[in-house]
């Protein structure tokens, strides 16, 4: 920690020293010094921003994990608000936010929030399951119409064959 205060550039110690917190499952300040690199722009530091977001998201995916197991829906929701504040991009937050909504049944939460995590997804994949989550909350209001339509949006990755199979059902 000395180290890097003394030299906050140096990404290759900012890297370990923001997995150590996190594997010491001090989550703040590690999120926080990987956030650092993660922002980091120029060619120099390339590598270490990817190798950084590569670890946000696999703590991130831990914490909510140790959170899913606790049933901690709030603090999910909490967690994502924070990375939210830091990082109103964040994709990742996004997503996790929403699925904790969809947890705690508060359909009306998923659908207030669910074009704008979408829209902020990277690839496909990730999009086709926010509005996987989304079809699934307006299915839950009974508004089928609308369902349907973020169904449809489901292109890519696991959820693709469960929504065609839902949007055929809605569609009956």
């Amino acid at each position: 920690a000395k180290g890097y205060a003394a030299d906050p550039k140096n990404t290759h110690m900012a890297l370990w020293l923001g997995t150590c917190y996190c594997e010491l499952k001090d989550y703040d300040k590690g999120m926080e010094i990987l956030e650092k690199v993660a922002g980091m722009q120029g060619p120099k530091f390339e590598a270490d921003a990817a190798e950084a977001n590569r670890l946000l998201t696999l703590y991130t995916n831990n914490r909510v994990a140790e959170l899913q197991t606790a049933n901690d829906q709030d603090g999910i929701i909490a967690m994502a608000d924070k990375m939210l504040e830091q990082n109103p991009a964040n994709a990742l937050a996004q997503k996790i936010r929403l699925q904790a909504y969809l947890t705690k049944k508060d359909y009306a939460k998923v659908i207030e929030l669910g074009e704008a995590a979408a829209a902020a997804q990277p690839d496909e994949t990730e999009k086709s399951d926010v509005y996987f989550i989304l079809g699934a909350a307006y299915n839950a209001k009974e508004m089928k119409p609308q369902a349907i339509e973020a169904l449809k949006k489901v292109t890519a990755g696991d959820n693709v064959a469960a929504a065609q199979k839902s949007v055929a059902e809605l569609s009956k």
